[in-house]
């Protein structure tokens, strides 16, 4: 196997964070998935297009600026090496839709697509095999004027790369499926 060349260049940007729209749906809502490469360059970026059961799609899903962050952690013993990939954000309010969302998800499988603040690249937590779930899921109602009031979630899900890429040519759709 060629391995890559690994670089960063002094003054590439690399700024952290994600952006403040996430898009998601069950895992189940997906009837065919886009594929990922063969090679270790390509290994872990889904080209192609998600198909989607008849009236579902890709929902949106807000967070605070600089409350979200995408981590990916190795996990297992020797030989079983795999990946947890995990979304942390927070969503502010109680409006109802945020609190029926939190009680629904909090036993689905999901998949959760988010943009990297500072690439735009988008990455998946949730796969085909895989699917994301809930973790931790609080609300904090705050008591002073200065507390964040609003909903905080960790969504989690394995995946034998870190959170693939999705390429940019990948639509997400937010019109339900005919």
């Amino acid at each position: 196997m060629q391995l890559p060349n690994i670089t960063h260049a002094p003054g590439d940007e690399n700024m952290p964070g994600l952006a403040q729209e996430f898009w998601y749906t069950e895992k189940e809502n997906i009837t065919g998935w886009p594929s990922l490469g063969t090679t270790v360059s390509d290994r872990a970026v889904y080209t192609g297009a998600f198909t989607f059961a008849t009236g579902t799609c890709w929902s949106k899903w807000y967070n605070t600026l600089e409350t979200a962050k995408l981590t990916n952690k190795q996990v297992g013993e020797k030989d079983c090496r795999n990946y947890e990939n995990a979304i942390e954000w927070k969503t502010p309010g109680s409006a109802a839709a945020l609190v029926g969302a939190m009680g629904a998800t909090k036993n689905r499988n999901l998949v959760f697509i988010c943009r990297e603040a500072g690439s735009g690249k988008m990455r998946i937590v949730g796969s085909e095999l895989f699917g994301a779930s809930v973790e931790e899921g609080s609300e904090d109602g705050g008591m002073k004027g200065t507390d964040y009031k609003g909903f905080s979630m960790k969504v989690v899900s394995r995946h034998y790369d870190a959170a693939p890429i999705v390429d940019d040519a990948v639509v997400i759709s937010f019109t339900p499926a005919a």
